[in-house]
């Protein structure tokens, strides 16, 4: 995760302003100043964790993929592999229909057409499915290549004002997870699609029949394959979604748990 230090310099500024301007009100005679300046205090702690805590999750997410045997790879990489996944899953998906086209063509063999639909049912299901998630991460990708530093430096500015101290957090980490599932899943895509068997490259259609033989196998090999790769990635993004959204949630209330014990 790229994230300007410039921005943690705002934060901790700001949480040094109120923690000092707490300090300050310690010093009035006044019991409602020095109550304000004890919760300012407080204040100013809570920013503190929930920065560090922040900081922590930044720098060690990426590490700890590196751990499982997992690469991550920065949005710019990632978005050119799910790219690539993509037009090959459409392509794909044009190959099982054009094979279909044939076939009703020799008109001699177009029963075998339905016999073809029924056998590429499911890889045209899977297929079609992979289309779409390529493309959503896709999105996500360039939407993490573009604004995600920005989002996250936000979100770490927000941490260190009090009034926004758990939307900073959140909004940093939630971008954070985003970037890395994409980075994390995209050679994965890149991988299943370049492992698909069946390219039709166009037959004549008098060796049509021929050519059908093979194709049925290869074609069903490939339905086996993106089923298992559609529920696998399926699955991790059902995790990574849950981990995200507990990830935000503890970044956010953890620091305040932690320092409501001081203040008993």
């Amino acid at each position: 995760m790229n994230v300007d230090l410039a921005f943690y310099t705002v934060a901790t500024a700001a949480v040094a302003a109120e923690l000092a301007y707490g300090a300050w009100l310690l010093n009035n005679p006044s019991p409602q100043l020095k109550s304000r300046g004890y919760e300012m205090i407080y204040n100013a702690l809570e920013s503190c964790v929930a920065g560090i805590l922040l900081a922590a999750v930044l720098v060690g997410a990426p590490s700890l993929l590196g751990l499982f045997g997992i690469a991550y790879l920065p949005p710019s990489s990632a978005a050119g592999l799910y790219l690539a996944a993509r037009d090959r899953y459409v392509s794909y998906i044009m190959d099982l229909s054009n094979v279909a086209r044939d076939l009703t063509l020799t008109g001699i063999l177009s029963p075998l057409a339905t016999t073809w639909y029924a056998a590429s049912g499911l890889a045209n299901i899977f297929s079609n499915y992979l289309v779409a998630l390529s493309s959503a991460l896709l999105v996500a990708s360039r939407f993490c290549q573009f604004f995600g530093a920005s989002l996250v430096s936000l979100g770490v500015v927000l941490t260190g004002i009090t009034r926004f101290r758990r939307l900073g957090p959140a909004l940093a980490v939630g971008v954070a997870c985003l970037e890395l599932f994409a980075g994390a899943a995209a050679p994965y895509f890149f991988e299943n699609a370049a492992g698909l068997k069946f390219k039709y490259l166009g037959i004549p259609l008098s060796g049509i029949a021929q050519y059908f033989a093979g194709a049925v196998g290869e074609v069903v090999e490939d339905a086996k394959s993106m089923g298992e790769f559609s529920a696998w990635i399926s699955l991790s993004l059902g995790v990574a979604a849950a981990v995200s959204a507990g990830a935000s949630a503890a970044a956010g209330g953890l620091p305040e748990s932690l320092i409501s014990r001081l203040r008993l």
